[in-house]
Order: C-alpha cells, then sequence, then structure tokens
C-alpha cells in the first residue's frame, strides 16, 4: 500500500495498490535501459518468468519495439499465453535465452539459487535485467559484462551483505550514472533493486492521471 500525503500539510490524499504500482516502477525502469543500451537493431528477448514483472516487462518491449519476438519461458507455461506482443513459449530456459538481444530474468527471489544462465548462453552483444537478483543468473555474464551498473550501489551492497550477490563483481557505475555516459557498450547488464522513492514518484503520476480521469474511489475524512 502507498499513502500519498499533502506535502504541506501531511494529510493524506490518496491510498494506492504498492504492487501494481512496483510492477509498472520496474518495467518502467527496464524501458530505460533498453532505449539506451539495448544492442541497436534489436529484436529478439529471452523472458525468464511470465508472472506480474513478466507480463509488464512484456508489455513494455511491446511499446518500444512492436516487432520484437518474446521467447518466454515459465515453470507454468499458461502464463505465457497471457503477455503481450510477439510471444513464443518456449519448453526450457536456454531456449529462451540463447541469441537474445535482451535477457530479462523475472523469476522469484531465492535465498539459496542454483542460477542456469551462464555466459555461453548469451552472444557477443546483449542487454541483461536481472530482476530476480542472482536467482537466474551466474556470475560469468556479470564478470564478462563491459558495463554493469545498478540503481543505487549502497542497496547492492546491503543485499550482498545479506547473501545476495556473493560471487558477482562490483558494479561499475550507479545506473544514473550510467545513463549520463556517452558511448555504447555491446554487453551490458542492469541490476534494478528498487528504489522507494522511484514508487513515491509514480504515485504521484497515478494520482495526477486518477483526477484527470475521475478513477477511484473518493473517501470523505
Amino acid at each position: 500500500m502507498i499513502v500519498v500525503n499533502d506535502a504541506d500539510t501531511g494529510q493524506p490524499l490518496a491510498v494506492l495498490d504498492a504492487g501494481e504500482i512496483t510492477a509498472a516502477r520496474t518495467a518502467a525502469a527496464s524501458g530505460v535501459c533498453i532505449r539506451r543500451f539495448a544492442p541497436e537493431g534489436w529484436l529478439t528477448v529471452g523472458l525468464l518468468g511470465c508472472g506480474e514483472q513478466g507480463r509488464y516487462h512484456a508489455r513494455v518491449v511491446a511499446t518500444l519495439q512492436p516487432e520484437a519476438r518474446i521467447r518466454a519461458w515459465d515453470p507454468l507455461p499458461e502464463r505465457a499465453l497471457t503477455l503481450e506482443g510477439h510471444v513464443e513459449p518456449v519448453a526450457e530456459a536456454r531456449a529462451a535465452v540463447v541469441g537474445a538481444d535482451i535477457v530479462i530474468t523475472a523469476g522469484p527471489i531465492l535465498d539459496r539459487p542454483d542460477p542456469p544462465v551462464s555466459r555461453d548462453w548469451l552472444g557477443e552483444r546483449y542487454l541483461l535485467l536481472p530482476l530476480d537478483f542472482d536467482a537466474n543468473v551466474q556470475k560469468g555474464p556479470i564478470e564478462q559484462a563491459e558495463l554493469f551498473a545498478v540503481d543505487d550501489l549502497a542497496q547492492f551492497e546491503y543485499y550482498r551483505s545479506a547473501g545476495h550477490f556473493t560471487n558477482w563483481p562490483a558494479p561499475h557505475l550507479s545506473l544514473g550514472e550510467a545513463l549520463a555516459q556517452d558511448g555504447s557498450p555491446g554487453r551490458v547488464a542492469c541490476v534494478n533493486l528498487g528504489i522507494g522513492a522511484l514508487d513515491a514518484a509514480f504515485a504521484a503520476r497515478v494520482l495526477r492521471q486518477a483526477r484527470d480521469e475521475a478513477l477511484g474511489v473518493r473517501v470523505d475524512l
């Protein structure tokens, strides 16, 4: 749940669904990474996990590149059929990833992962977006990345201290720093851990649109 308050008075203005906002915000952050770092002419996306994050990311991919082919894998194969865009369900994770320009991993975050995605699954140019931390991606693709960026360096180190990313190298830059740089590295990994401030900013945008379209239920205090 997200409560939006008036910045001057502290009065609550709206109560919003945090789950939907977080899913949309995460996909929007990935969309920024795709626009900036995806290999030129990208058309093939490998998607591991077709739950809520997978659905939102498929929508972003289809919006940015309507002709993109999304090879989607999920332990529940029928979930791939709920995705937007040109979706090709595949029977195993490797079939989704090999040869893909962009790889998005959207499974559950695990305490003791056994990640399948290795460097030899990927080509010479790729954009890797591990939404599920190190649950699906081995250290090799991260070590071989020309650019490894995370949205918050301190938060990355916190999660490392909690047992995630134990074998991964340190990030080269924050995502904000990376976006400000010139150049087009061929192998890029962007890990958007999730920043609460972005949820708040996104919630404010949702509230403005809800007011403009007269959506939601008004509650008198």
